[in-house]
Order: C-alpha cells, then structure tokens, then sequence
C-alpha cells in the first residue's frame, strides 16, 4: 500500500496570513519557507508520481506544528528522476512548468490530483484542520540551482490562497529507505556467466538504451545476477567502454554517453542497476540497486567479456570485483 506523509509535520511553507502587504486578490498569501515530500516513480501510476508539502512550520517530529500551515501535492509528470534521498521537482532546467488541479485523480500526466492534495492548518494547540482543494494551479520554474514554486489555489471553504517557495531544485524524500537486503560490502568474481543483451531501442535524440543481464545460471532463473541498463550513442556496434551513473534528467545527449541508470523499483520490476540473486527467475531476499560508481567493460581472451564493477549500492555498500562472460558481447 502506498505510504502517504500525512501526520508527518517535515515540510514548511511560511504562510503570513498577518502580512503587511497582502496581495489583495487572495484570501491568504503565503511564502513557503520549507519543501519536502516523496517520490514513488511510475510504481503506482503510468506517469512519474511526485508528492510534495510546503508549510511555514520546521517540525522536526512526527506532530504538527502549532499555528502552522501545511499544503500537500500529488504530482504526476512525464519527468523522470532517478529517486535516492534528494528528488529534483519535475521541472526541466531553466523552464517553467505548470501542473493543474484534476478534480477526478485520472494520474495524468501535467496534473496534481485531488487524492492525496490538501491544506492541514494547525491552532495554537496544534490541533488540525483539513480543507480539500476545489481548484488551481501549481507552477515550477527552474532557475539554475534554485526552483521557484508558485500555488494558487481555491479550497473547499471557498477561500482563495496563493502559496510561494524560492528555494534548491531538489528536495529531501522522506520515504528515503534504501531496496538494499545488504548487510555487508560484495566482492564479485564470477567467470563462465551467462550473458543476454537487448537494444530497447532509441531513449532521446542520439542515445539508446543497451539492456543486459549476467548470471552464473544459464537459464537466468537462479543465482548471482547482474542486471544493467546502459546509453550509448545512437547505432553504436561497440559496448565496450567505462560507464557512469546517470544522474541529471536535463543533461545533453553528448553527457548521456555511456551512462547507465541507477537501479530502481518501477511497477513492481527492476529497472536500471541491479545486484539480485535469482530464485525461480524472480529476486528473492538478496538484492539490491546498483547506484553510482564506475562499471567497465572490456574484451576478454576466448571470445570472452569481462565486467569489472566499483561501484556502490542505495545503504552505501560497496560491489565491487569482476565478472567475466562465457561469450562475446
């Protein structure tokens, strides 16, 4: 079951209902001070899944803060990121990207839905109160380093509010619990595996996606298993190269060569990077995401490709050692 971040008092918006100069055109104005929230991927919809909450309290409990201001966001984007414990906003860089109120909660696309997006407002006991949204708009614009958020919002009560933040493009994902089953680093040394390559074809202008699997098990259903997903340019005939982390949605597609995706969990499946010991062709116990470091490949002796890993996976566990194919690449 999803997990939601209501009852979690961890993201702030200054909301100065006492303003001095109010904007008369709405009932409150706020200028959020604090951003945090989740991101779930496509693990829950097609689209990327983003929640956010500004507020104008730091709480750094699991209460609420008294005489605060609370505003959730269900966001669903056709903007990836890659997840970990910073989330960039689904903005492109230096852009401006504006996401509608969907009354119905259709998990579109350019949209934050009524299911999971609301307003929490504390008293000075810090006792709650809830009021949906009826309707609005939530703008991200990209500056460089920076984001600025812009809310403009009708509620159920029939106020109006305009929420706003100026703070870091990223935020901090508070369902931050790493995929690792490791308790300990993992040296690799594998020979004579098994070796599946897959062109998925074209993933932006000029790059495609290379996916492929390793296994010490001939059929790929047991065992100690490598799956990676790599970027290379466009119609290239060679995978042989050193590949880092993919780690910037906005990058060039020169910057994407020979890159490969941090493991993650979408829709139930591996996708990405991954160390994974197979039982019955599905992960069992031991698993975990390949996140960042340095993955190179290399032509072997016999026809055969070697596969050397120093890289590190989501609980900062090192895999490490190589892993040599029983045929060519």
């Amino acid at each position: 079951m999803k997990l939601l971040f209501v009852m979690i008092a961890l993201i702030c918006v200054a909301c100065n209902r006492g303003d001095k100069t109010p904007e008369p055109q709405y009932d409150v104005n706020c200028k959020a001070t604090h951003l945090m929230g989740t991101y779930h991927g496509t693990e829950y919809s097609e689209a990327y899944n983003y929640n956010i909450v500004l507020s104008d309290a730091n709480a750094d409990s699991d209460s609420f803060a008294p005489n605060a201001s609370y505003y959730y966001f269900e966001i669903y984007s056709d903007i990836y990121s890659k997840g970990g414990e910073y989330i960039d906003l689904p903005v492109a860089s230096n852009t401006s990207r504006q996401y509608r109120y969907d009354q119905y909660s259709r998990r579109r696309s350019g949209f934050f839905s009524a299911e999971n997006s609301y307003a929490i407002f504390t008293d000075n006991e810090g006792n709650t109160t809830q009021v949906g949204y009826s309707d609005g708009t939530l703008t991200l614009k990209h500056n460089g380093s920076s984001v600025e958020i812009t809310a403009e919002l009708v509620l159920e009560n029939g106020t109006t509010h305009c929420v706003k933040y100026s703070g870091p493009r990223q935020y901090h994902n508070l369902t931050n619990q790493p995929y690792s089953t490791l308790r300990n680093d993992i040296e690799l040394s594998l020979s004579d595996t098994a070796l599946y390559t897959e062109h998925l074809g074209e993933y932006t202008n000029s790059v495609d996606c290379y996916y492929i699997m390793l296994s010490e098990d001939a059929n790929f259903k047991d065992g100690k298993t490598i799956i990676l997903e790599l970027l290379l340019p466009s119609y290239s005939e060679v995978l042989y190269g050193t590949y880092n982390a993919f780690d910037n949605r906005d990058s060039y597609a020169e910057e994407l060569y020979h890159t490969y995706f941090p493991g993650a969990i979408e829709q139930e499946t591996l996708r990405g990077a991954w160390y994974v010991e197979l039982v019955g062709g599905s992960a069992g116990s031991v698993m975990a995401p390949i996140m960042g470091g340095e993955i190179k490949i290399a032509e072997g002796d016999n026809l055969s490709t070697i596969f050397t890993f120093d890289c590190y996976d989501d609980a900062s566990n090192k895999i490490s050692g190589t892993v040599t194919t029983s045929t060519a690449l």
